[in-house]
């Protein structure tokens, strides 16, 4: 099936689709302008994105819409989204990327592996995965949060990650445009923490925050802090990012910490005094608290530095290379 074909049943059902092809750059399979002095438009009314929930798998292992949905669906979207997922996305190379990299990552030294459980993987990620597995992983990474509801991208999400790429528009769907010389680049997200990015989207990238390890603390005659990375829910108030903070008993349960940023700035720590002392923790005990988890996580990092380093996996060479500049970036505060 051509990519024009396909284009022109997006735009059937109601999407836009101007000056866009497909085909191969330095990231692999993309987007790109087909007049690069012209602009791009791609939208996607909230009428033709599917749920995540509607999916299945077929017993040939093909991304089909559950039989309860289909009679509740357009035919026409029916046809569209298993013809896009066959030719384009799941049936073209989608479940073999997701699957290589989670081999790679079940095969990984047992150090590495117990490093990465502090920086929000989980036991499941290592073990054996069966294709629904494979699926709910690969879909996590082309879904997009409208009204509440997780809703899948199609065509957006032939889209590669940049740091530096156009935003994704949400308006009673979803819309990307801009004028692109080369690939059309869009940044996935600008709040995660890059370890937390790579987990989602298995792209090595530039850390905007940089969060703790889960790290358990304990402070004679005050408690117990726990400080976890469920950063999914970040709220951003004043620039700053908000966790959610609660008294347990004698412990403080902190969902996640920002530690630095990409610039080294003082906001974080002075965010985290701020934030405690509502708890009637001294200030002088809060900064050797932050001046103690600093340097735990730079030794974490430096540690899964060393053990990557030796490691022949790309996945260890893009945990190096993300470790590395958090690394730079939280040394650069403490000094």
């Amino acid at each position: 099936m051509k990519f024009t074909e396909i284009l022109e049943q997006f735009r059937a059902l109601g999407g836009t689709a101007n000056n866009i092809e497909l085909r191969y750059g330095s990231f692999g399979k993309g987007l790109f302008p087909i007049d690069p002095k012209l602009p791009i438009k791609i939208v996607a009314p909230d009428s033709i994105l599917i749920s995540p929930n509607c999916i299945k798998l077929n017993n040939k292992n093909q991304i089909r819409l559950k039989l309860r949905y289909k009679f509740k669906i357009d035919s026409k979207l029916v046809t569209f989204f298993e013809q896009y997922q066959d030719f384009f996305g799941w049936g073209d190379g989608g479940v073999s990327e997701v699957q290589s990299r989670h081999l790679e990552l079940k095969a990984l030294p047992e150090k590495i592996k117990q490093l990465l459980l502090s920086l929000g993987w989980v036991k499941n990620d290592f073990y054996a995965k069966s294709p629904k597995d494979y699926l709910k992983d690969y879909f996590i990474s082309r879904q997009i949060g409208i009204k509440g509801e997780s809703k899948i991208m199609p065509i957006f999400d032939l889209i590669n990650h940049s740091a530096k790429g156009n935003s994704y528009i949400v308006d009673n769907g979803v819309r990307f445009e801009g004028i692109f010389k080369g690939e059309l680049l869009g940044n996935y997200h600008r709040n995660f923490d890059a370890f937390h990015f790579y987990r989602n989207y298995g792209v090595p990238s530039e850390s905007f925050t940089i969060l703790s390890c889960d790290v358990k603390i304990e402070i004679p005659d005050i408690g117990v802090i726990k400080i976890a990375r469920f950063d999914n829910t970040i709220s951003s108030e004043n620039g700053l990012l908000k966790p959610r903070i609660m008294a347990i008993d004698s412990e403080i349960h902190i969902s996640f910490l920002e530690i630095s940023d990409k610039t080294g700035s003082e906001l974080p720590r002075k965010n985290f005094i701020e934030q405690m002392q509502k708890f009637n923790i001294p200030k002088a005990e809060l900064i050797k608290i932050f001046d103690g988890l600093i340097d735990h996580n730079i030794k974490m990092r430096k540690d899964l530095i060393a053990h990557s380093k030796y490691c022949l996996y790309k996945i260890a060479r893009d945990i190096e290379q993300i470790a590395g500049e958090q690394l730079n970036a939280i040394s650069k505060g403490k000094n």
